[in-house]
């Protein structure tokens, strides 16, 4: 969910939307389908944590983008964008 715009442009602004006409923050939630046959429903906060540590600030994965050079750099960078556009649109 932090490796694609689209993520934060369709939930995050849904969220926005709800919270400006309701005038209070909805509760979010993500589905978990990577496993079609066991499907399961976090809250949007529990999801965004999960992937926050096994990429953000895992050091495996930081060192797996610095291998990549300028294009690893760009993902680092990218993730931080996508980052900031959920906590700018849910307040995550």
């Amino acid at each position: 969910m932090l490796d694609s715009d689209d993520y934060y442009q369709f939930q995050g602004g849904m969220t926005t939307a709800v919270s400006t006409i309701k005038c209070s923050q909805p509760e979010t939630y993500f589905e978990y389908h990577s496993r079609p046959e066991n499907p399961k429903v976090k809250s949007l906060k529990e999801e965004l944590l999960k992937v926050f540590r096994s990429r953000v600030v895992n050091p495996k994965w930081i060192k797996g983008m610095r291998k990549h050079g300028y294009k690893g750099a760009f993902e680092m960078a990218a993730t931080m964008d996508y980052l900031f556009a959920y906590d700018a649109t849910t307040n995550l």
